[in-house]
Parts: C-alpha cells; sequence; structure tokens
C-alpha cells in the first residue's frame, strides 16, 4: 500500500518560518487528500519497501 505525503510552508506566531509535513495512512486517495489540505500543491506518494516497515520516495 502507498501512502500519501503533502508539504507545505507555514509562519507561527513569532514569524519564523515553519515546513509542515503531513503523512496520510494508507489507502487514501489523491482526492481526500486534497480535500483536507487545499492549499498545498506539493503532493508526494511513499511506497512500502521489501522491509518490514520501511518507506521510500519513487
Amino acid at each position: 500500500m502507498t501512502r500519501r505525503v503533502v508539504q507545505w510552508m507555514a509562519t507561527n506566531y513569532d514569524s519564523e518560518n515553519l515546513q509542515v509535513i503531513t503523512v496520510f495512512e494508507e489507502g487514501i486517495n489523491k482526492q481526500a487528500v486534497k480535500s483536507q489540505t487545499p492549499f498545498c500543491r506539493q503532493h508526494r506518494v511513499l511506497y512500502k519497501s521489501k522491509g518490514r516497515n520501511k518507506y521510500e520516495f519513487k
């Protein structure tokens, strides 16, 4: 199964730039991710590797 990953930049109360990364559960489709984070344009996918709990970007 694959996992969806979204990344965006945010600013906290002290005006510091933050990088926010959200990893969604397995099996969620791209349309559901876009509806939860509509402002984010970078969508990536993690694929399960041959090891047990290891994932890698492709």
